[in-house]
């Protein structure tokens, strides 16, 4: 796939594996102990209290999922931090979740309703939500969060239905985008597209711009995935970019954004 290994330059925060997505929100309190020491040396418990208002069942087959995710010093998600997350489960509409011997310092927030197989995974069609109710691409790059330590004093947040998950998530470029042509092995006019692919079903990517194939690449399993476009002959304004993701021939999955090209000087 072109443009896969040419990826170096790309800010970290597209290099994390957000291969588990799971949230939450809730009534949050910080339970502290040692205040009088050094915030390195001290580690919190959160109390996410929730209330889910949405239209899907939960119960033992589908159970509310949350993540409490660390972010870096630049309030970004970088490679382990959902490694590093605290993670819970309920199957109450209403309820709460504990998460112990937390650090001071920025955590993400998301949940979801693991209403399909494999379990603790957010996959293609499922309801989720980030903190703030943002969506997966916005949430992802520029991230909402609670600052953890002492004086945290919490508060209370419901949960709606707010998106599904598509099968086929595209984070860069978002809906209106500037795109500038890059150098990447000798062509000064490649840009990059950054996404996920949810379906496991999907066998072939495929990008268009303005309906115009550029190609594609079969995905692998990989999350995030990276591939850029040759736009040498685009002229500068605006365009469309179109994905697909193809099972046996079909397409099961899209996502489309419009975005404006500007070509090197």
């Amino acid at each position: 796939m072109k443009g896969k290994r040419h990826i170096r330059h790309i800010a970290p925060l597209f290099i994390v594996l957000l291969w588990v997505l799971i949230p939450s929100c809730g009534f949050i309190t910080v339970l502290f102990d040692n205040d009088g020491n050094s915030d390195s040396n001290t580690s919190y418990t959160v109390i996410m209290t929730y209330t889910y208002n949405g239209g899907q069942i939960i119960d033992e087959t589908s159970p509310l999922f949350f993540l409490l995710i660390p972010l870096n010093e630049n309030k970004e998600f970088e490679d382990g931090s959902f490694d590093r997350a605290g993670m819970g489960s309920s199957i109450s509409v209403t309820g709460a979740v504990t998460f112990s011997n937390l650090q001071k310092g920025p955590y993400a927030l998301l949940w979801y309703i693991d209403a399909q197989l494999p379990q603790g995974e957010l996959n293609a069609g499922e309801v989720y939500s980030f903190y703030n109710r943002r969506d997966l691409a916005s949430s992802f790059r520029y991230p909402d969060y609670i600052w953890v330590d002492s004086s945290f004093d919490g508060f209370h947040l419901d949960l709606w239905d707010d998106f599904s998950l598509q099968g086929i998530e595209v984070v860069v470029p978002v809906e209106g985008e500037t795109l500038h042509g890059e150098n990447l092995g000798g062509s000064l006019h490649r840009i990059f597209v950054i996404g996920f692919t949810f379906d496991k079903t999907i066998d072939t990517i495929q990008f268009h711009i303005d309906g115009v194939s550029k190609g594609g690449f079969t995905p692998g399993g990989e999350n995030p995935w990276i591939f850029s476009i040759n736009m040498y002959g685009e002229i500068a304004g605006w365009h469309n970019l179109e994905v697909y993701g193809m099972a046996g021939g079909y397409t099961v999955a899209t996502d489309f954004h419009g975005f404006y090209y500007t070509p090197p000087s």
